[in-house]
């Protein structure tokens, strides 16, 4: 992986010789990541890593958790099945065995 000097420079090399291959050979990446950060520097400005856009997105929003949990303050004794059904949520059962009951 590049450190953010590193993307710099190998963008720099790429827009002053447009020879993503000698560009790629010299940095030891492939010619689609050179293509990649140059897309990425003329879209947003920076080739940082964009470690942002990592990972899972989270299900539900803060709305839906506020709405959650005015449910449960409301009606302190509601099921999660109920919540499920009262905020149209799509959830698969077996993901959350610590959830079935019993």
């Amino acid at each position: 992986m590049l450190h953010n000097e590193a993307r710099k420079l190998l963008v720099e090399a790429y827009e002053q010789t447009h020879a993503a291959q000698t560009v790629a050979k010299c940095f030891q990446v492939s010619t689609s990541t050179v293509y990649r950060l140059s897309v990425q520097m003329k879209k947003t400005g920076s080739v940082k890593l964009q470690t942002s856009q990592r990972g899972r997105k989270p299900a539900l929003t803060e709305e839906d958790l506020q709405e959650i949990n005015q449910l449960i303050v409301a009606q302190p004794d509601i099921t999660i099945d109920e919540i499920i059904e009262k905020q149209g949520l799509s959830v698969y059962r077996w993901l959350c065995p610590l959830l079935m009951p019993g």
